[in-house]
């Protein structure tokens, strides 16, 4: 008695392509011929290409002319090097830069302006006379100092270089600048009210 061959299930074959950007199996118009043998549909070709055209616009940008920690010492310096950067009627911004300065033991500084500061690089130590007062500062901390609040640097880092951007704001009319009444608006406590710094 012949015997009957099993017969073969046939498989559906699959509509659509897959496209190996987004992982998805779409329509088959949604390739291109170069898309279809790629394997990247037409929407992340498009994707593809304005990402490269943002690279190349930003690969074509002209730099910057200046650079903040441009021509920084090698070695140590005689005094610190003080550069101004900017300035305007109200506003000037300084570079400071420190090998291992500080300020003599019988020197305070006394401002007529406010005076923002930021440490970007290094290490350094600030006193203040009223508070008696040591407030060290790390890469990223900052602090506003008010007019006429006497302070001076007890230490700056001698095993690296310390650079520091100091913003200096002339007082208003009404004897404050408008750093120092934005920074008391937010403190709570007498010293913070001297003293606005990122670490609390």
């Amino acid at each position: 008695m012949p015997t009957k061959k099993p017969s073969k299930k046939k498989t559906r074959k699959r509509s659509g392509h897959y496209c190996r950007v987004c992982g998805r199996r779409r329509a088959d118009e949604k390739f291109s011929g170069k898309g279809h043998a790629d394997h990247i549909c037409k929407d992340c070709a498009k994707e593809q290409q304005a990402k490269c055209k943002k690279k190349r616009k930003i690969a074509a940008s002209p730099q910057a002319e200046n650079n903040f920690f441009d021509d920084l010492p090698t070695s140590s310096l005689p005094e610190e090097l003080i550069e101004n950067v900017f300035q305007a009627e109200h506003v000037r911004i300084e570079r400071i830069v420190s090998t291992g300065q500080s300020s003599l033991s019988d020197f305070w500084y006394d401002q007529t302006e406010g005076e923002w500061v930021i440490l970007l690089r290094g290490g350094a130590t600030l006193e203040f006379q009223r508070e008696k007062q040591m407030l060290h500062l790390a890469p990223g901390d900052y602090v506003y100092i008010p007019p006429h609040q006497k302070h001076r640097v007890f230490s700056t880092s001698k095993k690296q270089t310390t650079v520091w951007l100091a913003v200096f704001v002339k007082q208003l009319q009404n004897g404050e600048t408008p750093m120092s009444s934005a920074v008391n608006r937010r403190t709570h406590s007498s010293l913070t009210l001297q003293i606005q710094f990122r670490h609390q």
